[in-house]
């Protein structure tokens, strides 16, 4: 045979074999994908517990990872660009090895329970655009090492609990547009370097232990739209580098202690403002009038400050505005030479507003008819402790929507008007410590939703009437300190929903109805004490937050309500929660069951109010909470919730 032919047939042997080798191995890869990808998330699997690992049932041999749950592939080089693991009930850590899947450009595991710290090989994601690791669980500091991921636009770890300070290298990332760092246990001071994000659009920094003052650098993030810091340890003057920020649509720096006056000119230099969140400072002067510029404003909330002078009639500009709260300031004139009500007839255009609330202040004057004009979309209206004198319109039955009506302590005169009872969705009706005359009006009883009717220290007088066939619901009832007389009618006594009632203070004759005797502080067994109305107070909050009575078969022996509260609290605080204060209608609030951010939230707030719930039934008089340390623990929890969901 031929030299040159033998030496073909063996080139051509040895091409054959090649190309088999090559052909096997490129069918493995197209069957199996990139072997790195694989390994990463196999890796990643690993670090799941028991129970993950099998809701991650299709990471297996028997699929291209391409087509597993949860992950995302680019079509030219079928390499993992995404993994979208969102609200999958995993648990477990975060293996380092998810820093080799190189091509990765969007990794969400939010709301999920991974715990353990935020491994630092994220940082070789370069491609990196948006890490969504928040509602979890995670402890450790913020790897600085996300400082690499240089292309990041979203950075999202809120609701976790990460310490330690922010790190100073992250004003590197400068396509960054969101950074939420809410929710942990952050301190220190907010880094300077963070006015080098010169793309940033929100910053949420809110619910943390941060200290300080605002670094002056925050005037160079010209496109900021939200600015949440609220709930930590800041201080200052209202930042002056905000007034620069002429984009900005959100503000909230409740719950620190800045103070001084807010600059008269802050409508016109923020004039796309919609929502503007100061409670709880140490803020003085008058309320800017200028604010009535920013004319997509929804939400004022400037409450328990120290804002003097009147509120602004201007703000009856605003035709979007739903929210605001002036409670707890020095608003109003304490005088006759000026109308500290005049802002009412103002508030009469706007016909979104949901909530008024100017309790607790200064406010001097009488009580205009216009009140009645306000939106009819109205769910609070509140303007205890006041000056306010006149009459109740009969008109405020006009207010169709309003479940909380609180006019305590004032100097409100004449008789409750029998419109009243045409408000059929209230729940708390509060007009204790004025000078109110006449009868309780027997409409009330047909406000079938009243729990709450706070009548004391008037001057009502007559026999008391209340229909409890219709008040199924009513658990606190203070009718002391009145002029009331006849004898206590029993059919109050029959309602399984009540579980306070003050009638002291009265001319009240005749034997007790012999319900009465049935009425023991049960939620412990103690005896009637001198601070029985907060222990009253705190059974009916566990009452209103567990759905059970202390009466209920399974409170015997030495478990009662107060103890089966305390017991649950500290491990499983929603297994005791009545599930129907969750719900709306019938359905979950909002899909409340898929966003564990939100149900973090309430056990949050549940578990709080739990807690004066325990500190005001205790069983030991001189461990009791007291009511006013009560009402303004409850008042700050409420604020703090509010303002951590509109941060």
């Amino acid at each position: 045979m031929n030299p040159n032919t033998i030496l073909s047939v063996f080139l051509y042997n040895i091409f054959f074999l090649f190309f088999d080798f090559s052909s096997r191995n490129h069918a493995s890869a197209a069957r199996h994908g990139d072997p790195t990808d694989r390994a990463a998330l196999l890796e990643f699997k690993s670090g799941l517990n028991e129970g993950s690992q099998e809701i991650l049932a299709s990471w297996n041999n028997s699929l291209h990872f391409c087509h597993w749950a949860g992950v995302i592939c680019g079509q030219k080089h079928q390499r993992v660009i995404g993994l979208d693991l969102e609200g999958r009930n995993l648990a477990g850590f975060i293996s380092p090895h998810i820093g080799n899947l190189s091509f990765l450009r969007s990794l969400n595991l939010a709301n999920n329970y991974f715990n353990g710290g935020i491994p630092a090989e994220v940082g070789h994601l370069f491609r990196l655009q948006i890490l969504n690791i928040s509602s979890n669980s995670l402890q450790g500091n913020v790897t600085v090492n996300l400082s690499h991921c240089s292309n990041l636009v979203n950075l999202a770890l809120e609701r976790n609990q990460l310490h330690g300070r922010i790190p100073f290298e992250f004003g590197s990332l400068s396509r960054l547009v969101t950074l939420s760092l809410h929710n942990n246990n952050l301190t220190g001071r907010i880094p300077s370097s963070i006015g080098n994000l010169s793309s940033l659009q929100n910053l949420l920094l809110f619910s943390n232990q941060l200290e300080g003052e605002l670094p002056s650098t925050i005037a160079q993030l010209g496109r900021l739209k939200q600015f949440g810091v609220a709930a930590n340890n800041l201080y200052g003057r209202f930042p002056p580098s905000l007034y620069n920020l002429s984009a900005l649509e959100k503000v909230s720096l409740a719950y620190n202690r800045f103070h001084a006056n807010l600059r008269h000119d802050i409508g016109l230099v923020l004039p796309k403002l919609q929502t503007l969140y100061l409670s709880t400072n140490l803020f003085t002067g008058h309320i800017p009038a200028s604010l009535s510029n920013a004319s997509g404003l929804t939400s004022i909330d400037i409450s328990t400050n120290s804002f003097i002078g009147n509120v602004p009639m201007s703000l009856g500009y605003l035709q979007d505005l739903s929210y605001l709260n002036l409670e707890e300031n020095l608003v109003g004139s304490s005088g006759y030479e000026t109308d500290d009500l005049g802002f009412i007839t103002s508030l009469t255009n706007c016909s979104n507003l949901e909530l008024l609330s100017f309790d607790s202040n200064r406010i001097d004057a009488e009580l205009p008819s216009s009140i009645t004009n306000l939106s009819t979309r109205m769910t609070w209206l509140g303007f205890g402790s006041n000056y306010i004198r006149g009459s109740i319109p009969a008109g405020i039955a006009k207010l169709a929507n309003l479940y909380l009506l609180s006019m305590e302590e004032n100097f409100l005169t004449a008789e409750i008007p029998a419109s009243i009872g045409e408000l059929s969705g209230l729940q708390v009706l509060s007009l204790a410590a004025n000078i109110l005359t006449g009868k309780i009006p027997p409409s009330i009883g047909n406000i079938s939703g009243l729990s709450m009717l706070l009548l004391n220290d008037n001057s009502l007088q007559g026999s008391i009437y209340l229909p409890s066939r219709n008040c199924k619901l009513l658990q606190i009832i203070d009718l002391s300190a009145n002029q009331f007389n006849g004898t206590i009618p029993s059919n109050l006594f029959c309602q399984s929903s009540l579980s306070y009632v003050n009638m002291s203070e009265n001319y009240l004759t005749g034997p007790l109805p012999p319900e009465v005797g049935e009425w023991t502080e049960q939620g412990t067994g103690s005896d009637v004490s001198t601070r029985g109305d907060v222990y009253s107070f705190g059974i009916l909050l566990l009452e209103m937050f567990t759905g059970r009575r202390p009466t209920d078969e399974q409170f015997e022996d030495d478990l009662n309500l107060h103890n089966y509260v305390k017991m649950a609290l500290s491990k499983r605080p929603m297994e005791i929660v009545d599930q129907s204060l969750l719900y709306n209608q019938g359905k979950l609030e909002v899909g409340l069951e898929d966003r564990c951010d939100e149900m973090q939230e309430w056990i949050e707030l549940i578990a709080s109010v739990f807690q004066v719930g325990l500190a005001c039934s205790e069983e030991n008089l001189r461990n009791r909470m007291k009511m006013e340390e009560a009402t303004k623990t409850l008042v700050s929890i409420r604020d703090k919730f509010l303002s951590n969901s509109n941060a």
